[in-house]
């Protein structure tokens, strides 16, 4: 497999880096308190889905008075959720439904207060605000102007936790029905809520086996899918390498059962239902994204074990990312045939940047003759983040370094690419190319270049495949 080995069905797949998430992530995650400081703020950026948005109310009414004029809020949970509603100026501090005045000299200019919901932890969310916030969607946010007394609500609520099996199982169970019980009994000794079954077909496709809920986060609080439309379109944020224990899993055992395809649809790979140890079977890859998660490969057999994906099916928690306003943003181009050198790939990746809304420059991430494609860019600013509102790395040095924590395969116009080559130039970021690898310096359509593909986190930059100059071929693009 592009990318290293890994244990398991289909005769193994390849692992080059120790994981998706460099700097001793493989040494495991801790659940509780996130990865680190670079993952943290990651997750507070992303899953506040906008927090600092927020809805702005405008300038005051021009008729209105200074009060005080009364604010209830109103907390609904839903169990086992918990979470605060707090405001600035203070005076609400909800665990239930609070009432306060506010107005006069008590506020701003602009009679503004400023609601925060809080939820209770990184497994958590809420499902959005009412009355006077009703405009503020998901974000964790909503300034209200004080003209006349007013009302606000919110909803917590649980996430969905997907994960991996932490220990591998027989192929020939009988059925899907002894992995749902396991993921069950996994999932409850985790403390996480709800009703777990394995992402499995058997009679039935492993989609719509999880159909009515929404939201999955992995046990970091990472997360990995908004809806089961989403998952069947290929939407995937990070990538489902942690366990039930918060772990990930080690580097040369990355491979899963799913008998599944891409979109989530079972297909004739299932081990017979999961029964006979001579039937063929599909599997999924845990540092992949989009379609190659589910199914890499097909055909692998049905003897020994394997590990499974968990998914949560009790909550409706919608999960919504935004690009942090610091953040440097990377994408894959559309497909670009070499010609018009270096400068024309910039170009490429300008125009696509540009068409997209996007600030700054951008520059294409190839390497030359003379350089290396990671001297393009420094390491040391802002992490890079995809246009969805993922975060590819803790910093933009492990991203140079070829570490990924979610495959970079998302489009400047915010579309998933299925697993593909695209353009690199030579073996690793830090690596000057060669005449013959880079279609000599990315002006000839003769000849071929280096590519790796689209959908690897682990060491993403690996030298894969040659791929024709003369054939349009995706590049990624980086912010400077």
């Amino acid at each position: 497999m592009d990318g290293g080995e890994a244990g398991g069905s289909g005769g193994g797949a390849e692992e080059g880096d120790a994981g998706v998430l460099d700097a001793g992530l493989d040494g495991g995650l801790e659940r509780d308190g996130g990865v680190d400081a670079g993952l943290d703020a990651g997750v507070d950026a992303g899953l506040d889905a906008g927090v600092d948005a927020g809805v702005d109310a405008g300038p005051p009414r021009p008729d209105a008075g200074p009060g005080p004029w009364s604010l209830t809020v109103t907390v609904n949970r839903v169990s086992p959720a918990t979470g605060t509603v707090t405001s600035l100026p203070g005076g609400i501090n909800c665990g239930s439904t609070c009432t306060a005045m506010f107005g006069g000299v008590a506020l701003d200019a602009g009679n503004v207060i400023e609601l925060t919901a809080t939820p209770g932890s990184q497994l958590q969310t809420i499902q959005g605000w009412t009355g006077d916030c009703a405009d503020a969607g998901l974000a964790r946010r909503c300034r209200i102007s004080m003209d006349g007394p007013k009302t606000a609500g919110v909803t917590f609520t649980p996430y969905n936790v997907m994960f991996v099996t932490s220990a591998r199982y027989s192929k020939t169970r009988g059925g899907v029905a002894p992995y749902d019980a396991t993921c069950q009994q996994l999932a409850s000794a985790a403390g996480f809520p709800g009703t777990y079954v394995a992402w499995m077909s058997g009679t039935n496709s492993a989609i719509n086996r999880i159909l009515g809920a929404r939201g999955w986060v992995r046990p970091d609080g990472r997360p990995f899918a908004d809806s089961t439309t989403s998952l069947a379109a290929g939407r995937v944020l990070y990538v489902p390498r942690v366990t039930e224990t918060g772990n990930l899993l080690p580097a040369g055992d990355l491979t899963v059962m799913t008998g599944t395809g891409p979109s989530g649809q079972g297909n004739a790979y299932n081990c017979a239902d999961w029964s006979d140890a001579g039937a063929p079977s599909a599997y999924g890859v845990v540092d992949m994204g989009t379609g190659a998660w589910t199914q890499y490969a097909i055909g692998g057999n049905c003897t020994g074990t394997e590990h499974h994906y968990c998914f949560g099916t009790s909550f409706d928690a919608p999960v919504a990312l935004s690009v942090p306003a610091a953040a440097r943003r990377a994408f894959l181009s559309t497909p670009w045939a070499p010609g018009s050198g270096l400068a024309g790939a910039d170009t490429h990746c300008s125009n696509l940047a540009t068409d997209a809304g996007f600030p700054g420059t951008y520059r294409a991430l190839l390497a030359t003759s003379t350089a290396s494609a990671a001297s393009r860019f420094s390491g040391g600013g802002n992490p890079w983040y995809r246009p969805d509102g993922v975060q590819l790395s803790n910093t933009g040095t492990d991203l140079l370094g070829g570490s990924l924590q979610a495959s970079l395969n998302v489009t400047a116009a915010g579309s998933y690419g299925i697993r593909a080559a695209v353009l690199t130039g030579a073996a690793s970021l830090s690596s000057i190319g060669t005449i013959a690898s880079t279609c000599s310096d990315w002006t000839s359509t003769a000849g071929q270049a280096t590519t790796s593909q689209t959908t690897i986190t682990s060491n993403f930059w690996s030298a894969t495949f040659m791929a024709n100059c003369n054939a349009g071929t995706p590049m990624y693009c980086l912010q400077q």
